[in-house]
């Protein structure tokens, strides 16, 4: 009797829900792995309804009493097992972590009561058995977390070992320190941080691969006196994705043009000119390190103004350990501006409406230059519905594991391989909405048809650009994992 409920349970609630969902994820350009995914976070929805009620159920013998003790027992559950784990595990361990031991125990805990229930028919030894494993279970987590909370923290990163997941593919990428340089200090020295950032310049990377962020970087500097400042960061910032996604693309050089190129310098210089010293001087900096090493790392620490002072002073010795991803970009989709369509890849898919025509306000609005005071017609948009994988669990275990679609997500360009045009947009973030799995997400995205400068004015460069041009989503296949370190005998400013 106890297996034909639980083979309803499956057949009734959670097949007949996976027959009912699949052509909406079949129509939506889901794969098997999408498909899978879908279906588990199916069954982790019913099981969160459907095993309290047969807890309660088990240990009761009237449907209102069944009802009622349900609602008491997810309240309870829900309220104190937070605040038992909240209030007893230190900082720093992450909360999404212990999920993967407080959800599995509590789930193995009802199910106990349930057999014990069925083959016993004891109320008072369940109940007993039920009180003991609500205080046991997050107890025991807590305590895990207490004695072990630098493992837990590491658990997530440590499922795909870094350093042994397919490295020798990346053998050739080596990094050096190149410079630094912080954001200015807005209140007094003593109580504000600075926004250190650290760039380490990239050797040979593979042709047509784009070096990507890991998990995060460690990064050390030693001064002579024995001070040792420390700094973790979850933000490792890689570029230098353009050749490779051109090689990608298919698309060849930018056809360049003297005189705007002439006059933009001119503007750029100008503008520099009105900014304050400080200003300048840290635009400078980062315009060093944007122009002098492309497809390098940036990492980036809070730091007291008074550290990045004595750093200036006295540069000290530094280290850092960096996690990065060798990824191939692939071209998944694409589809002629002109033409209105559905297409699918992976789980991720778009259609394009038809062109907007410019409008004096959303030009504004979206300019990043004077081009539409002069001339709006080099501007144009078109709106895109995109649809995106968007399980539950991407969600909550995003920053503690690489193993979800998060960091995967693919990049919207709109090219013109005629005049080698290629312009990245950003489409896939956070969805509007969410059904079945599936996120969905509407957007107006605003692209600039070339243009040139000829005296006074912006021209376009070709009037048929917009019919020739094409929007391509660009997918990432990781080719390997891998750590580096990285030491220099001081941490210097760049010339």
């Amino acid at each position: 009797l106890l297996v034909a409920k639980f083979t309803g349970w499956l057949v009734l609630l959670w097949l007949s829900g996976v027959v009912l969902t699949l052509p909406w994820w079949i129509a939506c350009g889901f794969g098997g792995r999408e498909i899978a995914q879908g279906a588990l976070e199916l069954l982790a929805f019913q099981a969160v309804a459907a095993l309290p009620a047969a807890l309660a159920a088990s240990l009761t013998d009237t449907l209102s009493r069944a009802v009622v003790w349900s609602l008491v027992l997810v309240a309870a559950v829900g309220m104190s097992t937070p605040a038992i784990v909240s209030a007893l595990v230190p900082n720093g361990v992450a909360l999404p972590s212990l999920a993967w031991l407080v959800v599995p125990a509590l789930a193995v805990m009802a199910l106990t009561v349930i057999v014990r229930q069925y083959f016993v028919r004891r109320w008072i030894g369940s109940v007993k058995v039920l009180g003991l494993g609500m205080i046991l279970v997050p107890g025991l987590v807590a305590l895990l977390a207490m004695n072990f909370g630098g493992a837990l923290g590491r658990f997530a990163a440590g499922l795909v070992r870094w350093e042994d997941w397919h490295a020798e593919r990346a053998q050739g990428v080596a990094l050096q320190m190149h410079s630094f340089y912080a954001e200015p200090a807005k209140t007094s020295d003593v109580l504000s941080e600075h926004s250190l950032y650290s760039y380490l310049a990239a050797g040979e990377v593979p042709r047509g691969k784009i070096l990507m962020q890991g998990d995060g970087a460690q990064q050390s500097w030693r001064w002579p006196n024995g001070l040792v400042l420390q700094r973790n960061t979850g933000w490792v910032n890689t570029w230098g994705a353009g050749p490779s996604i051109r090689l990608a693309l298919g698309v060849g050089a930018v056809n360049r043009d003297e005189e705007t190129d002439r006059y933009q310098r001119k503007q750029d210089d100008e503008r520099a000119s009105k900014q304050s010293a400080e200003y300048r001087e840290r635009t400078s900096l980062m315009n060093v390190t944007y122009r002098k090493m492309p497809g390098g790392v940036t990492l980036t620490a809070a730091v007291l103004p008074s550290s990045v002072k004595r750093m200036k002073q006295t540069p000290p010795a530094y280290e850092a350990t960096v996690q990065l991803r060798l990824v191939q970009p692939e071209p998944w989709i694409e589809v002629p501006l002109a033409r209105s369509g559905w297409q699918a890849h992976a789980g991720f898919g778009f259609r394009l409406g038809s062109r907007i025509p410019p409008d004096l306000t959303g030009l504004r609005a979206a300019s990043t230059s004077d081009q539409d005071r002069d001339n709006a017609s080099g501007q144009f948009a078109f709106p895109v519905v995109a649809t995106m994988p968007d399980f539950l669990w991407d969600s909550i275990f995003a920053y503690q594991f690489w193993l979800s679609h998060r960091w995967k997500q693919p990049q919207l360009y709109v090219i013109n391989r005629t005049g080698g045009d290629l312009m990245g947009k950003t489409l896939f973030r956070t969805p509007r909405i969410s059904i079945a799995g599936v996120g969905l997400l509407r957007e107006t995205v605003y692209a600039w048809a070339p243009t040139l400068r000829r005296g006074d004015r912006w021209v376009a460069r070709d009037p048929l650009w917009v019919d020739e041009a094409k929007v391509v989503l660009v997918g990432m296949r990781e080719e390997a994992r891998f750590t580096r370190e990285v030491r220099a005998a001081q941490f210097v400013n760049p010339p």
